[in-house]
């Protein structure tokens, strides 16, 4: 009887580790998240692209960018925060539009 609760207390410690480290690591992928969101160009200024302000922003962007891949690519980022990703990841598209021009392209329908 004694080993039980021995092995109870164990498997408890272990529960309790592993759930702090996840909420230690959720809390870290909100924290990255923010930082992304503060340094990437605003949507706002995204209407403006010839200001200086904004095309150094948009210049700047694919550093930020790639932080979002990463976090895209780890399963539970994706998990925990898995839709503010995918807004970043469009956001993201957007700026990468703008910096190369696509969004200035006509979309024409194909004959």
């Amino acid at each position: 009887m004694k080993r039980a609760w021995i092995v109870i207390a164990v498997v408890a410690v272990i529960a309790v580790g592993l759930g702090a480290g996840l909420w230690l690591y959720r809390g870290s992928v909100a924290r990255d998240i923010a930082d992304i969101k503060s340094r990437l160009v605003s949507e706002a200024a995204l209407a403006h692209p010839e200001e200086s302000e904004t095309m150094s922003a948009i210049k700047l962007a694919p550093i930020q960018c790639e932080r979002v891949f990463d976090l895209r690519a780890n399963a539970l980022a994706r998990f925990f925060e898995g839709a503010e990703l995918e807004a970043l990841w469009q956001h993201c598209q957007r700026i990468a539009d703008i910096a190369s021009g696509l969004d200035r392209i006509e979309r024409q329908s194909p004959p």
